[in-house]
């Protein structure tokens, strides 16, 4: 069993978040590795891997963002990015985001330090959930999430990253509106 082929495995199954696919649709050379009734990897198998999550908006990408990608892909296997929906943007900057969740998850599933970008939902616990990260990481002004009540594998290692200095999506903004 190659652990590539776990990542795999494990990426086929979140690729399709938040959507579960039935187990008959998971490819052949998966199987083995997916527990038939939660269609989550089998415990045996993903102990194999580290999983690094971080989450945000995203909406504009900038060396920033790049920084915390590189520096989280580092902690571990495999770096997922977790997308927030368009209406969370509409809610903390009270208008419409300049790229939909769509666009902003085809740009960063682009980045070679992302593995895979995934849409967010209103319940961030369910996302968490679905992830089952290793490490969670922070940029430097994101508030951390109450995981206390999610269902998870084992508890996650948080970690925070520095900003760099000259970049933030509000001052970019700012600057060039």
């Amino acid at each position: 069993m190659a652990k590539n082929e776990i990542e795999r495995a494990y990426l086929w199954l979140l690729k399709n978040y938040p959507n579960r696919p039935k187990y008959e649709n998971i490819p052949e050379t998966y199987k083995k590795y997916v527990e038939r009734e939660t269609l989550t990897l089998k415990e045996e198998y993903r102990e194999k891997i580290s999983v690094v999550a971080t989450g945000g908006k995203f909406e504009i990408l900038h060396p920033g963002h790049i920084y915390l990608f590189e520096k989280a892909k580092k902690l571990g296997d495999l770096m997922i990015v977790v997308v927030a929906e368009d209406s969370v943007i509409r809610k903390v900057k009270n208008r419409d985001p300049i790229f939909n969740q769509a666009e902003r998850i085809r740009m960063l599933n682009s980045l070679k330090s992302v593995d895979l970008a995934i849409p967010g939902v209103e319940d961030r616990i369910l996302t968490v959930e679905a992830v089952q990260p290793d490490i969670i990481v922070y940029g430097y002004d994101q508030a951390l999430l109450d995981i206390s009540r999610a269902k998870l594998r084992k508890k996650p290692d948080i970690v925070r990253m520095n900003r760099l200095e000259q970049y933030s999506s509000s001052s970019i903004l700012k600057r060039y509106l």
